[in-house]
């Protein structure tokens, strides 16, 4: 269940990623809208699961994960390139906050939604 749950969370981040590319908008912006949506169903999937979240979102957002930024910003490093290079390891490091920023706004999102709405005190002894 966690390597299916984490399968499909990462190709639909990754089929996120491909479609606000192609709307235009930036590899930053599309990062942290895949990032989100893959928090938010590991934080679901993971209690199905009976898994920490982590687990789920981890396998989600391997492959949105920007090593080829960073190979092509070293690279351009080795050969001389120097403002390519900033910008490609700017880039990867902005893309890589946003992916950690993404996946703990998801699995808060998926706390609050599986959250009780009584108070507690309203409860008794019903709260685990």
């Amino acid at each position: 269940m966690v390597l299916t749950g984490g399968l499909a969370s990462g190709a639909v981040g990754a089929g996120l990623v491909g479609s606000i590319l192609n709307a235009g908008l930036g590899p930053i912006v599309a990062s942290a809208v895949a990032a989100t949506v893959v928090g938010l169903a590991g934080g679901l999937l993971a209690r199905r699961a009976v898994v920490p979240p982590i687990i789920v979102a981890v396998a989600g957002i391997t492959p949105l994960v920007p090593g080829l930024a960073v190979y092509r910003g070293l690279s351009q490093i080795m050969a001389g390139q120097t403002l390519a290079a900033i910008s490609n390891l700017f880039t990867a490091v902005m893309v890589g906050c946003t992916l950690a920023a993404g996946v703990t706004l998801g699995e808060w999102v998926a706390r609050t939604m599986r959250r009780p709405r009584l108070p507690r005190r309203l409860l008794g002894s019903r709260v685990a």
